[in-house]
Formats: structure tokens, C-alpha cells, sequence
């Protein structure tokens, strides 16, 4: 079940955690591949929706606290299919996409994770060239599937860099899509609902991680607009009998 942390407070303090919502065009570039053999969607904020985006900065890192669905076999999330938007026109030598999971959230207490779940997935998806205000999707897979040592509530933030100049750098330009308005397909955000939210790097962290006071929300059913993907039970084979000739 979705737990409220203690942010959820109205009044003048409420107006500066909203965030001004930018809008992205249809998608123009899709390379989803959905999940392969074996696998199941434990978390779905992406199927139905479409893109926006905050317009306030920083916007480098994003972050939910998520509750999974059981995929049938112990946890151990392969890959994941990102959304995102280029808010301005411009060609890169490289993309990456980098993902952090965390094995805790810490509700009312900074920072928001802890425990991260293995090291930083970085995935590289090559030169681009976008075009301003469209949104991208990608599938992408983890080297090692990642695990977690406690069930529950866990955390997960995403960074994308553009390279220049042989150097990988964070930009404004190029954030995850933000959704709202319908409910999730499969799997939670661990925030009160039906609200929900998400945490933006608003006072600069770069270590994929979150202060309480950076929790902002667009309206009803606020997320990051994800899909991922897990091992699901084993499937028996049936059995086929040799025949002797």
C-alpha cells in the first residue's frame, strides 16, 4: 500500500513545491522492445499517458519511492523502459541513461534512500539528434538483473547526460517525462495517493538521491513515466518423450 511521508502539508509552503509543467509533443522516436522472454512488468506509470515535463531547474535527477508488483519469483528487476524529453534541439555525440536503485525509503527523514540496490546502470544508446520540445522512448536492459535483500518499499531515480565534446555531462535539456492524471497500470509510487509525486534534484544533489523538501507534484497521480521489468516465475517445459525407431 502507498504511505504518506510528512511533506503533504497545504497552504503557502504547498504553492512553492508545485511545479510548473512544461508539455512535450508525441513521441517521434520510439525503440521499445517491452519485456523479453521470461519477464513481467512489475511497475507501469507509462502505459495510457502522455509526456510532460517541469519547466523549473534543476531537472537532471528524479527520483519515486515505488511499491512493485510481485512478478511471481524473487525480485530481480532486467530492464526498463524510459521516457524522456529533448527541451531544446541538439545533437549529441553520446546519450546514456543512468539509473540508481535504492534498497530503503526513509519516509520523513533526509535523505529520502538509502542502500543503493548495486551500482549506478549506465547504458549508453548512442549519437542522437533531437528536436526541441519531442519526447523519447527507449528500452533499455541492465548488465546484471538487480536485486533487493528486504521486500517492501524501494527507491529509484534516473539521470540522462548528453556527450560533448568527449565528455559526459548533466543537462537540463534532456529530463525524464513526468505523467498524471490516470492511475498507474501495474505497481505503485509509494506517496499518499492520489496525488503521489515525485522528488527533482532541486537543490543540486547529483548522487541520485533526495532531500524530503525537494518532494514536487503536478496534480493527481503524479510520477515518473517508467516502465519496468523483472523475471517472472519459471515456466515448466513440457515433457517429450524420446521415441525409439
Amino acid at each position: 500500500m502507498p504511505i504518506a511521508t510528512p511533506l503533504r502539508c497545504l497552504g503557502l509552503a504547498a504553492l512553492f513545491t508545485l511545479s510548473v509543467l512544461g508539455r512535450a509533443q508525441s513521441t517521434i522516436a520510439s525503440n521499445v522492445a517491452g519485456p523479453g522472454p521470461g519477464e513481467v512488468i512489475v511497475l507501469d506509470t507509462a502505459s495510457g499517458v502522455t509526456c510532460t515535463f517541469t519547466s523549473s531547474t534543476p531537472r537532471t535527477h528524479i527520483g519515486l519511492p515505488i511499491a512493485v508488483a510481485d512478478p511471481g519469483a524473487p525480485l530481480a528487476i532486467t530492464g526498463m523502459e524510459a521516457h524522456f524529453v529533448s527541451t531544446t534541439g541538439q545533437a549529441w555525440e553520446d546519450v546514456r541513461i543512468r539509473v540508481q536503485f535504492w534498497e530503503y525509503m526513509n519516509p520523513g527523514l533526509d535523505p529520502l534512500f538509502s542502500g543503493p540496490a548495486g551500482p549506478v546502470q549506465d547504458i549508453s544508446i548512442g549519437a542522437r539528434q533531437f528536436i526541441t520540445r519531442m519526447t523519447y522512448s527507449e528500452t533499455i536492459r541492465f548488465a546484471q538483473p538487480v536485486t533487493f535483500e528486504t521486500s517492501g518499499f524501494h527507491g529509484i531515480a534516473v539521470n540522462i547526460q548528453g556527450m560533448t565534446n568527449g565528455q559526459y555531462v548533466d543537462t537540463d535539456a534532456l529530463t525524464p517525462c513526468m505523467r498524471l492524471n490516470a492511475p498507474f497500470t501495474v505497481g505503485s509510487v509509494a506517496l499518499t495517493p492520489i496525488q503521489y509525486g515525485y522528488y527533482r534534484n532541486a537543490y543540486g544533489l547529483t548522487d541520485f538521491n533526495f532531500f524530503q523538501a525537494e518532494w514536487r507534484s503536478m496534480g493527481n497521480y503524479t510520477a515518473m513515466m517508467l516502465k519496468l521489468y523483472a523475471r517472472g516465475p519459471v515456466q515448466p517445459r513440457a515433457f517429450v518423450p524420446a521415441v525409439g525407431r
